[in-house]
């Protein structure tokens, strides 16, 4: 629209004010200019001046609808209507905006009308195309396969056309014949960015993130500014792994798009994946406080504190998603993992019980009941906590740490022939799973079979060479087997690992004070590990006190023994109480632990 153009509207205007037509042309001009509120005006005096005329009413619609008041802008098609019902275009329009509502049904009508009234308009094209759209709305994907197609046969080279069957075909999982829409959408438009962001989801879903983000590169070279495509490929680059590019192009999103909630949320799950909690969390506040009823938002922002071990925080965040969502099995699941990791067990089962129920054929039902066994377990209700493992197991055969975890209850109850034969079947599904092995090993210590928990801690260390438990069980297994050499450097190696774990330094010590081969015992560096552990404890329990005191024996210092014995025998239960007191019988007479 030119200057020129505008002032012969006005000039029109000027020489004849009661000519609501030439209002009505200028409001077009208006429009065309993106100025709707003065497009309003006009054609508001062309009703004035001509209250039955239906291309006023229709003007005003089309400004309406530009300015997102689809209420009043549907109000005016139905005026033009009721002025003109065998308008096809006025149907068409109508279509348009009740499809932009989500009014579907209603727009098929219109759209349906449209066509009836003047079947051989070439602008026919457009009311299938809005059809199609109001057919895709109601998920009738096949209906608005069918009326692109009629759309693009009354117009071969409408690339949107192909472009919105492309997105018809994608919904309906047949990404070869989206894939094929988008490349002839291309072909007709080679500067599209609309078909190239539709190439790009579609490669996006099929795993070809690399040819996503080349078509989202080039639609961004064709719109630079254009946030959706700068977001998609920052989505596109997370899945990669690649966190700082995802993160560089969400930064544009937003920079484009200050509202965007969802380029905050991807980029929140970057830096989450990077470690980087805390401004992981600062990205999901802002999505929160740009849509404060965004459930996603509070599940990812409690997905984050959790990883930080904010469980209180993590807590408070599921429950708000559940709140938002009652139907969201993950965010209930999740908060009972942040209740059992506080050993809140009974907060725990309530939620894990809560997803069975919301859920008892999906596929977190079996994580679930292998949690819940978790719980129970760790509660002592060792039968409920192996009928769970064993449900876990009929739903998912292959559930390597369901058998794990039934494992750990036949052992806790001295079962373990069945513990055994759990951690084989969890081994037989993942030969490499460190956990199978490390516990089969301790089953073996525990039925005296001391070279196959040998066997079995070494596979562990290989597997997890930093594993200070298992060099710890190991030294174990070799000193009840008698090789003592061995016993103290898995022992030390274990300190080493895990310098601050009081236990590793007095397991160490009660070997070098009690060896039974004499090579072997050291009471002096008995005593400094003892004392080490001490200091890393608040508070000294009975084996603790009883450890030490038994070290000073070995080290000739009766006097500290004693001392020491005599705190330990203060603690000691009437189960405790006679080995404690004989002890301390053996230290008065001078005599170290080792004579006993």
């Amino acid at each position: 629209m030119t200057t020129q153009d505008m002032d012969e509207h006005n000039e029109a205007i000027r020489l004849d004010p009661q000519d609501a037509n030439a209002y009505v042309k200028r409001s077009f001009a208006w429009h065309t200019k993106g100025d709707n509120d003065r497009a309003i005006a006009d054609c508001t005096e062309a009703i004035r001046l001509d209250p039955h005329s239906a291309e006023a009413y229709l003007g005003r619609g089309f400004s309406w609808r530009e300015k997102g008041e689809y209420d009043k802008a549907l109000a005016d098609y139905s005026k033009a209507i009721a002025i003109d019902p065998n308008s096809a275009y006025a149907h068409y329009a109508r279509g348009i905006a009740l499809t932009e509502q989500g009014a579907y049904d209603k727009a098929v009508l219109d759209c349906t009308e449209a066509i009836r009234l003047d079947p051989e308009d070439p602008s026919g094209q457009h009311s299938y195309y809005i059809r199609s759209r109001a057919w895709a709305g109601k998920g009738d994907f096949n209906r608005a396969i069918a009326d692109c197609t009629e759309a693009m046969r009354l117009k071969p080279q409408w690339g949107n056309a192909y472009c919105s069957r492309g997105g018809y075909w994608g919904q309906k999982g047949d990404h070869g014949k989206a894939i094929a829409d988008y490349n002839e959408a291309v072909r007709l438009d080679p500067q599209s960015p609309y078909a190239y962001n539709g190439r790009a989801a579609m490669w996006c879903e099929i795993g070809e993130y690399d040819k996503a983000i080349a078509d989202l590169s080039e639609a961004i070279r064709f719109a630079p500014h254009d946030a959706y495509a700068y977001h998609a490929r920052g989505y596109n680059w997370y899945s990669k792994g690649e966190h700082d590019k995802a993160i560089a192009d969400y930064n544009e999103a937003i920079r484009f798009k200050p509202q965007c909630t969802d380029a905050y949320i991807g980029r929140g799950l970057s830096h989450d994946k990077k470690g980087d909690f805390d401004k992981a969390i600062a990205d999901y506040n802002e999505a929160i406080r740009l849509e404060p009823q965004s459930a996603d938002s509070y599940y990812r922002r409690g997905l984050s504190h959790e990883k930080k071990g904010n469980f209180d925080d993590a807590i408070v965040d599921y429950t708000e998603a559940s709140r938002l969502d009652p139907q969201s099995v993950d965010a209930c699941y999740r908060r009972g993992l942040s209740h059992k990791k506080k050993g809140e067990y009974d907060d725990a089962i309530v939620d894990y019980t809560e997803v069975i129920r919301l859920d008892p054929l999906g596929a977190i039902v079996s994580s679930a009941l292998y949690s819940r066994g978790v719980a129970w377990k760790a509660k002592g209700e060792y039968e409920k906590a192996i009928a769970d493992c064993t449900q876990a197991i009929r739903l998912e055969p292959q559930y390597t740490n369901a058998y794990i975890g039934r494992g750990l209850c036949w052992a806790s109850i001295g079962d373990f022939n069945k513990a055994i034969a759990d951690y084989n079947k969890a081994i037989r599904l993942d030969t490499e799973s460190a956990d199978a092995y490390h516990n089969r090993g301790t089953a073996w210590v525990n039925k005296g079979e001391y070279e196959k928990a040998i066997a079995d801690f070494t596979t562990t260390i290989r597997l997890d060479p930093q594993d200070a438990k298992t060099h710890n069980n190991r030294g174990i297994a070799w000193s009840r087997k008698g090789n003592y050499p061995e016993a103290i450097a898995d022992y030390s190696q274990a300190i080493c690992l895990d310098p601050g774990c009081a236990s590793r330094y007095s397991v160490l010590s009660w070997l070098l004070a009690t060896c039974p081969d004499g090579r072997y015992r050291d009471g002096a560096k008995a005593v400094q590990l003892a004392e080490k552990a001490s200091e890393l404890v608040s508070e000294m329990n009975i084996k603790q006190l009883h450890g030490l005191a038994t070290a000073h024996a070995e080290n000739g210092s009766f006097d500290e023994a004693i001392a020491w014995q005599k705190k330990a025998l203060d603690l000691a239960t009437a189960e405790d109480e006679p080995s404690m007191r004989q002890c301390l019988i053996w230290y008065e007479a001078g005599k170290p632990y080792s004579e006993l």
